[in-house]
């Protein structure tokens, strides 16, 4: 990410507007995010759950797994909220699962 780029990495929506992330922001967060991985004891070849709502920092999540050899396992959250629907197998899953769980969140 040395070089320069004329264009954003994302472009987050915050408070009712779209906010560009720059390259260089991006990657130190990949990076801190991924060495709070690895202090979690998170290996290579582990999977770790994500639950969340479709996002910058879902994105910025994954990368960081990618970087310290994890797998992402996905779990998308409805957009207004986790349903009942959804939340029972969603429970269920987690406690019958030897994958620790991230959750993404509002804001950074």
């Amino acid at each position: 990410m040395a070089e320069k780029r004329a264009y954003p990495a994302y472009l987050a929506e915050r408070e009712g507007g779209w906010e560009p992330v720059s390259w260089s922001y991006a990657g130190t967060r990949v990076e801190a995010l991924a060495n709070g991985l690895l202090a979690l004891g998170i290996e290579k070849g582990e999977a770790v759950a994500l639950l969340g709502k479709t996002r910058m920092e879902w994105a910025l999540a994954d990368f960081a797994l990618a970087l310290v050899g994890a797998v992402s396992a996905p779990v998308l959250a409805a957009r207004a909220g986790v349903s009942a629907t959804v939340r029972k197998p969603v429970s269920r899953m987690c406690r019958s699962s030897t994958s620790p769980i991230a959750a993404t969140s509002e804001g950074t």
